[in-house]
């Protein structure tokens, strides 16, 4: 049940050929930029975090291998 479209079709047809492409250009830039943002996100939130914990003489330090569950201090 194909509509009709006449000498027109082949305008009709491009017009939403370039509309489905515009679409998915759009939704795929927004994932990449959400993405982007995310890690960006996480990046400066560890940075401050741990600007927090310098500042505060707290700075973690690497857990003592000897201390780790079945180890048995190996």
């Amino acid at each position: 049940m194909i509509p009709d479209l006449g000498k027109n079709a082949a305008h009709i047809l491009s017009a939403y050929g370039v509309t489905l492409v515009l679409i998915l250009a759009i939704v795929l830039e927004s994932l990449v930029r959400a993405r982007r943002g995310a890690r960006q996100l996480r990046i400066e939130e560890a940075m401050r975090s741990r600007e927090v914990r310098a500042a505060s003489g707290r700075e973690r330090q690497p857990p003592d291998r000897n201390l780790l569950p079945g180890n048995n201090g190996r």
